[in-house]
């Protein structure tokens, strides 16, 4: 059967001299791997649309009992960025948000509401023209919770050091290291709006990203992260 969706490009590899394979989080079929066919060529190089972060207005020929590759009979941008992709922090911030998408979204199975989160995020880093500092902190707030793993409760002054490993509040820190100090569990629950130092952020960061590990089967490194550090280094 055809299905037309929309769909966000995580990663795309050459296959042979005009075709790629392109893994797509898409918001009706949930992550599927297409072949794509006649990409690559003299007349034109229509594989620049399969870059990592786009978004895609897809149809495709889907056969559910199919487990293998999928194929597209069309394919056009969903959304254009404007700045994305000239603007190096907002470039860098994608590519963080890419690699954190590559490890937790494993189901074929469709997951709307954290598809339209995720593109809305996407939608909203290249449109803003606030400080941005901060915008993968507050992502990876929303993605944990649309993951399903966000601790809960909300910050408060009775119990305000924030158990990561658990998932709740207490009033002293627990007796393992993961878990937030006061400033930094408020900061995460978006209950504050103190600025973070440098080393805050990075030790905040630090934390999640052992949060997501601890939830997460085979997380691993995010390489990305040393290059949006220095890309953020005075944000």
């Amino acid at each position: 059967m055809l299905v037309k969706t929309n769909g966000i490009v995580l990663h795309t590899i050459k296959y042979s001299e005009t075709s790629i394979v392109s893994r797509i989080f898409t918001r009706e079929l949930g992550l599927q791997s297409y072949m794509v066919n006649g990409v690559r060529g003299a007349k034109g190089n229509k594989a620049a649309l399969f870059r990592a972060g786009n978004v895609l207005e897809v149809v495709s020929y889907f056969k559910r009992e199919h487990k293998g590759l999928q194929r597209l009979k069309e394919y056009n941008f969903g959304i254009i960025y404007q700045q994305i992709p000239f603007h190096i922090i907002k470039s860098s911030l994608a590519l963080f948000l890419i690699d954190i998408l590559n490890k937790v979204i494993k189901e074929e199975e469709p997951h709307p509401e954290l598809y339209d989160f995720v593109e809305s995020s996407f939608q909203q880093l290249d449109d803003t023209s606030v400080e941005l500092g901060n915008y993968h902190l507050r992502f990876l707030a929303g993605l944990a919770q649309e993951l399903g793993f966000h601790p809960g409760g909300s910050y408060n002054t009775a119990k305000p050091y924030l158990d990561l490993k658990e998932g709740h509040f207490l009033i002293g820190p627990p007796a393992h290291p993961l878990y937030l100090e006061p400033h930094l569990a408020a900061f995460f629950y978006n209950a504050e709006t103190a600025p973070l130092s440098m080393g805050d952020k990075r030790v905040l960061l630090d934390k999640v990203l052992q949060f997501y590990a601890a939830h997460i089967e085979n997380f691993g490194t995010v390489k990305s992260w040393d290059i949006l550090r220095e890309v953020l280094a005075n944000k």
